[in-house]
């Protein structure tokens, strides 16, 4: 028994050497080096440096989506989305409804699909988010690389979990960017399973 990067890892390359990130409702990563060395995250949240995965990023919809509503923030397309895709009067109705329980994480994490939409309209604060979500994949990559003496060496990073194998364009334009520069030898494998 392991965990979740180890099977995504396993099933996206026939190397038995290499990275696995997943972002799902969270984020991770492990790296197995050629030697048979592993190196891991403690992934238990933000305590321990975790940031990404649709749990974050939802999170983050709803920041910047009731700030909009209430005036402390910028103006944002996520704003109408959240309230569309909840189908209540306001973002505050659905914050309320979150708060008693009567929307549960579950649901919260279809956020992630309305960040990608907005974000495909050209939202500056969903690009925004994206973006920060990729660099996040390809600092994971490079850190693990790094830690296991691979940066120069041409490396199977597999990517899994939800938020990663929803192919959503902008998403994956920004991880081949970020990897470009964070993790050139990274030899990026999406997996379908």
């Amino acid at each position: 028994v392991d965990n979740d990067t180890c099977a995504i890892f396993r099933a996206g390359t026939t190397k038995h050497w290499g990275v696995g990130i997943v972002a799902g409702a969270g984020i991770n990563a492990v790296g197995i080096g050629p030697d048979g060395r592993i190196v891991r995250f403690l992934a238990i949240g933000e305590i321990t440096g975790d940031n990404g995965g649709g749990g974050d990023l939802s999170r983050r919809v709803m920041w910047h989506a009731i700030r909009d509503e209430d005036g402390r923030g910028e103006a944002t397309l996520l704003r109408q989305a959240v309230i569309e895709h909840f189908g209540m009067a306001s973002v505050e109705d659905v914050a309320i409804a979150m708060h008693v329980g009567e929307i549960g994480n579950h649901d919260l994490y279809g956020l992630t699909h309305v960040l990608f939409d907005v974000a495909a309209r050209a939202d500056p604060i969903a690009v925004s988010l994206v973006d920060a979500q990729a660099r996040e994949v390809a600092l994971l990559a490079k850190s693990t690389m790094y830690r296991l003496d691979l940066t120069e060496t041409k490396t199977d990073v597999v990517l899994g979990g939800g938020v990663l194998t929803s192919r959503d364009p902008l998403l994956l334009r920004r991880i081949e960017h970020w990897m470009r520069k964070e993790a050139p030898q990274a030899a990026v494998r999406i997996n379908d399973v």
